[in-house]
């Protein structure tokens, strides 16, 4: 498992510095979460790429949940209103539980920028079924490169 996390944050770091490289008003950032609402031991590492001038995100996270690593990658719209960010989309869950219980799911976000390098976030993931519908709710906080 270890072996896997490591090529998969390898793999996003190696394309968010391609991306990064030659792209004006984009925006990197790092950060921890934590699930607030139906599994308040699961803690996540979070990775976050804007586009700005084209309101597109990517994010990818990696959580603890029932002794195993959960990750998920996602790509959304974004939309910025002074200090605010929302973003609507799509991610991809590694692992279906009772929190979720698909693979695919939808993904809303918000976040409060505070300062130039620090931002407050909130991601919601769901899969938009009856069954096994809880939803994961990360609250974190991110350092903005």
């Amino acid at each position: 498992m270890e072996g896997a996390l490591k090529n998969t944050v390898l793999s996003l770091t190696a394309l968010l510095s391609i991306l990064l490289s030659g792209t004006a008003n984009a925006e990197l950032a790092i950060g921890i979460s934590k699930d607030i609402i139906h599994a308040e031991e699961a803690n996540a590492l979070l990775l976050r790429y804007d586009l700005r001038d084209w309101h597109l995100g990517g994010q990818g996270m990696v959580w603890n949940f029932e002794d195993k690593l959960v990750s998920s990658i996602g790509l959304d719209l974004t939309y910025s209103i002074s200090l605010l960010d929302f973003n609507i989309g799509l991610a991809y869950i590694s692992d279906i539980s009772e929190i979720n219980g698909t693979h695919r799911n939808f993904s809303l976000g918000t976040a409060i920028n505070i300062g130039e390098h620090s931002r407050v976030n909130f991601t919601h993931f769901s899969n938009g079924h009856n069954e096994n519908n809880n939803g994961w709710n990360f609250l974190g906080l991110s350092y903005r490169f």
